[in-house]
């Protein structure tokens, strides 16, 4: 037997060993009989390490550039790494760098990184990093006006070479379904009113690779669909220079129609809720329009204008409406108006428990006999020409017998 002593490969003469390096591999070559055999003391492991992390893992889509950290912060000084990308576990052919353009070939599939630590002294480690969600359709959109009439066109964000896309379109209620497989759609009447979405289907090489959905887009420019609505307005007056609004009633069978209100009061043309114009100072002495129009959604529908009249300042009143007198049985009562804008004049009216009394419309009122336990109230309205009348009532007050 024959024993030949060997450091790093290399001879040793005479079969002296020499240790340069603690950690140098000596290896024993063992030639008997044509049999050789070979010993070696294991090198040790990387003392610390961490899992790659595939950037941007979720939402990838084709065209995206993936980047796989290594963490080398966790890895010894020095360590060298090489990678290899992976396509739901299995080598991509050339993928061999830290980064990777996702194409046409990862649609539908799971990408992840394998990648390898090597430091003089140390067994290589190998780590592989989670896979990614499936690799997404690119995003799509419908790209046009959404008018019945008109074509509209599929745009799909980056289209790649090799690929053939279908396309179904339909409203986002799922009806009706049009069997268009084309690029360009020329939108329906039947699609007034709802929202259009179209779906594209990837294949490759015969295999679905991928489907994507595009948002839904409200189609308008139906046909006119008259409503039949009756629109009436009244103005609403609140406080010192008519701090109010104007408002417009509808009635009649809208069957579905929604209305919108366009108010041209002082200035601009406003569209405020489909009901109310709010009333400012500057409207005073002035008139306001508005035009409703009622329609079935995405068509055209009926519209009706209106006219409201002047709109005045209210009377001005300082101070409440009271009662002078004694409230028994034969006394006289005496409405106190108060204090109003100069020149005004007043009109009266005598209530009991709230109803109005028959004929007792002057400033004073004889209390009957058969008063005793009723309220007893007036109210006093104030004119003035130019101005918007006002009515303010006196507290209720019960008559008792006085002994």
């Amino acid at each position: 037997m024959q024993k030949v002593w060997l450091t790093w490969g290399v001879l040793i003469n005479g079969g002296i060993l020499v240790k340069k390096f603690w950690s140098a591999v000596i290896a024993i070559l063992i030639s008997f009989s044509g049999i050789t055999a070979a010993e070696a003391d294991p090198l040790p492991e990387m003392p610390s390490f961490a899992t790659p992390v595939v950037s941007d893992p979720l939402d990838i889509k084709v065209g995206n550039l993936l980047h796989v950290n290594a963490n080398q912060g966790s890895w010894p000084n020095g360590v060298q790494f090489t990678y290899q990308w992976l396509r739901d576990g299995a080598e991509i052919s050339g993928a061999t760098t830290a980064t990777h353009v996702v194409n046409n070939d990862d649609l539908g599939h799971h990408l992840s990184a394998r990648v390898t630590g090597s430091l003089d002294g140390y067994e290589s480690k190998t780590l592989t990093s989670a896979r990614t969600q499936a690799i997404a359709m690119p995003e799509v959109a419908i790209v046009g006006q959404f008018l019945v009439g008109k074509t509209v066109t599929t745009n799909i964000a980056t289209p790649q070479p090799g690929v053939t896309y279908s396309y179904l379109w339909f409203m986002q209620d799922f009806g009706p379904i049009y069997s268009v497989n084309a690029r360009t759609f020329k939108i329906p009447e039947s699609s007034a009113g709802k929202y259009l979405v179209v779906k594209v289907t990837a294949t490759e090489s015969g295999r679905t690779v991928g489907e994507s959905f595009s948002a839904g887009e409200f189609v308008g420019g139906g046909k006119t669909i008259a409503v039949n609505f009756t629109p009436r307005i009244r103005t609403v007056v609140l406080g010192l220079y008519t701090e109010g609004s104007v408002q417009v009633v509808i009635s009649g069978n809208l069957n579905g129609a929604s209305c919108v209100s366009t108010w041209y009061g002082y200035g601009s043309p406003q569209v405020n809720d489909p009901t109310t114009y709010n009333i400012s100072p500057r409207d005073v002495g002035k008139t306001i329009k508005v035009k409703v129009e009622c329609a079935q959604s995405g068509h055209k529908g009926t519209t009706k204008t209106l006219t409201s009249a002047k709109i005045r300042p209210i009377m001005i009143q300082n101070g409440d409406v009271t009662v002078s007198g004694t409230f028994a049985p034969g006394a006289t009562l005496t409405a106190v108006p108060g204090d109003w804008a100069q020149g005004a004049s007043f009109a009266y009216q005598w209530y009991r428990d709230g109803k109005k009394i028959t004929g007792a419309k002057s400033v004073t009122y004889n209390l009957p006999a058969t008063a005793v336990g009723h309220n007893y109230s007036v109210k006093v309205t104030g004119s003035k020409l130019g101005y918007e009348s006002y009515t303010d009532e006196s507290p209720r007050t019960l008559v008792q017998l006085i002994n």
